[in-house]
């Protein structure tokens, strides 16, 4: 082997050790590219827990129930009206669904009066059920066979309790004000 052969071959080795190096460290860049975009996927769809989230308070309540007939089934398409008693403002004005249930969501706290009609059946009125903050009162309406001109009224009875949700809530009373 002369001396350029082996001059050759060292260039040769040292070019390729050099282009080797150089593909390494493109594809290092590349693996850190690939991190960088994996983990803004992850940042983006929420696994990292809570980072910087913040859920609004709910201060409205939740008022949903069933209309009934005598016998104890479900009245479809029965007009359900609910009125705040305190403003006289109507929260709520619809039909029940095809399963006799109907839901009145984003109430504002407060005691409110719920009027159910329905064909054949006599007009139930419900007084004084009262709406908590962040809570869903639910209320079963039984109606009475009869003409609509006969009127039957029920009064709640206290605040109920919500089986379905583990919310804790408490309505804070206002503070008098005081004149000078």
């Amino acid at each position: 082997m002369r001396c350029s052969d082996v001059y050759l071959l060292v260039y040769l080795n040292k070019e390729i050790i050099w282009s080797l190096l150089r593909q390494t460290r493109y594809l290092l860049k590349l693996r850190t590219v690939a991190m960088m975009l994996v983990g803004s996927l992850w940042l983006m769809a929420g696994f990292l827990p809570n980072l910087g989230v913040a859920f609004a308070q709910n201060t409205n309540a939740i008022i949903r129930g069933q209309v009934l007939d005598p016998a104890g089934a479900l009245v479809p398409q029965a007009t359900v009206v609910i009125v705040n008693s305190n403003t006289g403002v109507t929260a709520f004005s619809g039909t029940t669904d095809s399963a006799g249930a109907f839901v009145a969501p984003q109430v504002i706290p407060g005691i409110y009066k719920i009027t159910v009609t329905a064909n054949g059946l006599k007009e139930s009125v419900m007084n004084n059920l009262v709406a908590s903050v962040a809570q869903v009162t639910e209320v079963n309406i039984n109606m009475q066979v009869g003409e609509v001109t006969v009127v039957i009224s029920v009064q709640a009875k206290g605040e109920q309790m919500d089986s379905s949700t583990s919310d804790i809530s408490t309505t804070v009373p206002a503070c008098p004000t005081v004149s000078k």
